[in-house]
């Protein structure tokens, strides 16, 4: 169910024409990775599924001196040949996330322990209802009972950077969607919510 959607809905999966399994092993590594955790959520409209936000928190954060920004180049060549995914789509998503938090410590080098909301998901035909702004006050609401001191989360796209804004996050690294290439041919154009940058947001807790 959440890599349909997901593939189906989401902007970068979209622009690249990715189909459900090209993404399912990606995706599938983020939902195992988060569910060992009781700290993602589910939304239901009666008994139908409308978004999700997958979490997981960090207990032991490393530290980084390393300004992300200072060797950037947006060349994700490297990183999409190894081919973790089997597939480009799902390789390339994967480069661009992992690139947009690289060195993400540098920017909460007092934290002791954060909260990583990785994917936030609203149903396209439940947009407007606020089911993703309560995603979000529901991920904060137990980041703090947790005792986190920050929330950590990549918008890569327009709706999720506006909810996130909303609820205090602050952007510390922002990177134009046509920054990210492979052998220097621009691998995001016209994504379907017009986003521009991915959005590296962090809350203070």
């Amino acid at each position: 169910m959440f890599v349909e959607k997901f593939s189906q809905a989401a902007p970068m999966p979209v622009a690249l024409g990715a189909t459900p399994e090209d993404m399912d092993k990606f995706f599938k590594q983020i939902v195992d990775n988060t569910l060992i955790q009781n700290c993602s959520i589910l939304a239901f409209i009666g008994e139908k599924c409308v978004g999700f936000a997958l979490n997981f928190i960090e207990t032991k954060p490393k530290k980084s001196n390393m300004n992300p920004e200072e060797d950037f180049d947006g060349d994700l060549t490297e990183e999409i040949a190894k081919n973790h995914w089997g597939n480009f789509s799902a390789n390339a998503i994967a480069a661009m996330m992992s690139e947009s938090s690289k060195n993400f410590e540098y920017y909460i080098p007092d934290s002791k322990k954060f909260l990583k909301l990785r994917i936030l998901y609203v149903d396209p035909e439940q947009t407007g209802k606020g089911i993703g702004t309560k995603l979000v006050a529901k991920c904060i609401e137990i980041a703090k009972m947790d005792e986190c001191d920050h929330l950590i989360t990549i918008a890569a796209a327009a709706a999720s950077a506006v909810i996130f804004s909303k609820h205090g996050f602050k952007v510390v690294r922002e990177i134009p969607v046509s920054a990210y290439n492979e052998n220097c041919i621009q691998i995001f154009s016209n994504l379907p919510d017009g986003c521009k940058n991915v959005k590296l947001m962090i809350l203070k807790i």
